[in-house]
């Protein structure tokens, strides 16, 4: 039995840091995590222990999965400015025959605070009278 010869990737094919990818895929952290437990993204290569990449080619392709979109629509046009006229002193309509009216209530005064009054200085202290 011949020991199984490891595929090596294209030799063009870099291997890219996390910076790239994200520059590249325009993903956070989190979510290209999260698609890559869903089977949705790439899994990353192992360069070292702590380090890891992601395949050009990989990544590309992936892009190329993701289908072109279609360009969105143009913006609605703004509505034209309203011209805001004055406004004419409102009446009210008078009330209808049958009803009598009704006496307004005289409305209660809200209590003034009470004023603390001055007492005049001491012959030791001085007056700031404002």
């Amino acid at each position: 039995m011949t020991p199984a010869i490891p595929v090596l990737p294209d030799a063009e094919d870099r291997l890219l840091p996390w910076k790239k990818v994200k520059d590249i895929t325009g993903l956070s952290r989190t979510t290209a995590w999260r698609r890559q437990k869903a089977g949705d993204f790439p899994q990353p290569v192992v360069i070292s222990p702590g380090r890891v990449g992601w395949r050009e080619s990989d990544i590309a392709a992936w892009k190329a999965s993701r289908g072109h979109r279609p360009p969105p629509p143009p913006p609605k046009p703004a509505l034209p400015p309203r011209s805001f006229a004055p406004a004419e002193p409102h009446e009210l309509p008078p009330p209808p025959p049958d009803r009598p009216q009704q006496l307004a209530l005289p409305t209660a005064k809200r209590a003034q605070p009470r004023r603390r009054s001055r007492r005049s200085p001491g012959p030791d202290q001085l007056s700031f009278n404002f």
